[in-house]
């Protein structure tokens, strides 16, 4: 530090006058690129939080769709009137494209997408032998219906369907901890960047 300010000293006058105008505008300047860094990191956590807020009403729409699939059947079973189905077409008809959303919104966090392909692969079977059954109804075969029933195919479907998404949203809640620990730290490295850098620009212009 003291060679520095012997060398300053040592300066001719017109190079001291250039230094003294070049070093708060390369201060300013640097100042302003830290601070484009933190804002920009802030801005792209809370686009991630608002990502995972999504992932979460989707996962509990997609959730919901399942159990609508469940219901629509079991009231065809009952009743045997195919308007009771309409539950189960509603669901069947959107729970593939809230699957897909859903699936993107957690593209980038691994745990949570193998999670995910397990309980799609598991909706996929579940769907799939219910309509199965319900072809085997209007056929008139009933035999495969109290089979199913008696074996208790759907029911072990639909514990291990609920059991993936407690595991999804279990890791999911844990990204979205880490993620707001992460945003609290760059709001507050940010507010330093901000008054810390403007108040040292301000001094050394002076």
């Amino acid at each position: 530090m003291r060679r520095l300010l012997k060398l300053f000293s040592d300066l001719p006058i017109a190079r001291k006058l250039l230094l003294a105008s070049v070093i708060p505008v390369l201060t300013v300047i640097l100042l302003s690129i830290v601070t484009y860094r933190s804002v920009e990191n802030f801005s792209e956590d809370e686009s991630e939080l608002n990502s995972l807020y999504l992932s979460q009403r989707l996962a509990a729409e997609y959730l919901r769709l399942v159990v609508d699939l469940e219901t629509g059947f079991r009231g065809f079973v009952i009743t045997k009137h195919e308007k009771y189905l309409y539950p189960y077409r509603t669901a069947q008809d959107h729970i593939q494209a809230v699957g897909i959303s859903l699936d993107e919104q957690v593209r980038r966090y691994a745990e949570q997408r193998a999670i995910l392909s397990n309980v799609r692969t598991l909706v996929a079977q579940f769907t799939n032998e219910k309509e199965a059954l319900i072809e085997a109804m209007k056929a008139g075969r009933q035999d495969e219906l109290r089979q199913y029933i008696e074996e208790g195919r759907g029911r072990m479907i639909m514990i291990q369907i609920r059991e993936e998404m407690g595991r999804f949203d279990k890791a999911r809640q844990q990204t979205l901890n880490t993620l707001l620990s992460r945003l609290s730290q760059d709001r507050s490295t940010m507010l330093l960047v901000i008054l810390g850098g403007g108040t040292l620009a301000l001094c050394l212009m002076l």
